[in-house]
């Protein structure tokens, strides 16, 4: 991790999903997870690929975060992979809905029975709570402090103005850091696409602005795929940027060297989709970009645009334009202190260079 901020560099960290199991079906889950689920990752195949990681550019990847479905789910699997993170010198993190934590007592014993995590985040909503009540919440976190264990908390919501959003905040800062407290604005995708009303989300039509904070992690699915985050476009199974490659295909370094060129990502790293949206409509494609927004939500754009076999197909064409490749590197450099060899060549590096990055 960079020492000026608490979250990691690009290709610092990754994710396995490990499953898809979970015990509950929420309406907004982009990955459909659910107690019908079956698909999950070989034991194998996680350390296989872990040894992978762990070897990428002579230790550049220090965790791993297993996510799913619930990790949880196969308490025995999850020791085992965040031992063998440890053993090839990875720190193991792991994301989960708490529903292990009945009470204080079964809290304790089950977040110490897998001795080797040091980071666990904790999803909760109304969606969570209408089967996994606020209390298991609690104590999950409660367990994690009194074990060391750092703890974060994630909120979805359709709407930040909402009644449900804000009374789960204030119960939540009564128990954690407020800086701890993550929120992410949902959309419809995945289950959500058929399992939650519409008229949930607050529209707009303004665009909503900010860089992705997400697409510094690549996350590998069950099937071998390897994706730039692990947001919405996880639902789509067309062909776009954000799908770096299939680890049953080639080897995790080539997709990882591979994603270190890849324009659109690190334009979505740090300017946002907005840019790419506007890069859309200087190139001619204003009429098939969409025109209402999910307040604040980011991955809602992002979504929209990837799932467009046209704009992706536009999105290609973007390396062609040595402007824009050689400001997206520098870009890098300036905002999130990234230098690699093979893009710093030919950077900008003049007076009026960094002016005209700092004024777009």
């Amino acid at each position: 991790m960079s020492e000026s901020s608490a979250e990691p560099g690009f290709l610092e960290n990754i994710g396995f999903v490990i499953t898809y199991k979970c015990q509950i079906a929420c309406p907004h889950c982009v990955l459909e997870a659910g107690p019908h689920r079956k698909e999950e990752m070989k034991n194998e195949d996680v350390v296989a690929w872990m040894r992978q990681a762990a070897s990428y550019r002579n230790g550049k990847i220090k965790a791993v975060c297993f996510t799913g479905g619930e990790p949880f789910y196969d308490l025995r699997k999850l020791r085992q992979l965040s031992m063998a993170a440890v053993d090839y010198g990875m720190v193991p993190t792991a994301v989960t809905n708490a529903f292990w934590a009945g009470n204080m007592k079964k809290a304790l014993e089950t977040l110490d029975s897998v001795p080797a995590l040091r980071v666990i985040s904790i999803s909760t909503d109304e969606h969570h709570q209408a089967q996994i009540p606020f209390d298991r919440v609690k104590f999950a976190v409660q367990a994690a402090q009194e074990l060391g264990v750092n703890c974060r908390v994630t909120v979805c919501t359709e709407d930040e103005d909402a009644r449900e959003y804000q009374e789960l905040l204030k119960l939540l800062r009564k128990v954690v850091d407020d800086e701890k407290i993550d929120t992410v604005v949902t959309f419809p995708a995945g289950r959500a696409l058929i399992k939650l009303d519409s008229g949930k989300w607050n529209m707009t039509s303004e665009v909503p602005r900010g860089a992705c904070a997400a697409a510094h992690t690549p996350v590998v699915f069950p099937d071998g795929r390897v994706l730039a985050c692990v947001g919405p476009v996880i639902d789509l199974r067309c062909s776009h940027p954000l799908l770096l490659g299939n680890l049953r295909e080639e080897p995790l370094d080539r997709i990882l060297d591979a994603a270190e060129m890849n324009l659109v990502l690190h334009v979505l790293r740090v300017w946002g989709p907005e840019r790419l949206l506007r890069l859309l409509e200087e190139r001619g494609f204003g009429g098939s970009l969409p025109q209402r927004f999910v307040k604040n939500s980011i991955c809602n754009l992002c979504y929209s645009i990837m799932s467009d076999s046209t704009l992706v197909a536009a999105l290609a064409d973007l390396d062609r334009d040595p402007e824009l490749v050689q400001k997206t590197a520098y870009a890098r450099q300036y905002y999130l202190d990234e230098i690699h060899d093979d893009i710093s060549r030919g950077m900008f590096s003049n007076r009026k260079d960094r002016e005209d990055l700092q004024g777009s």
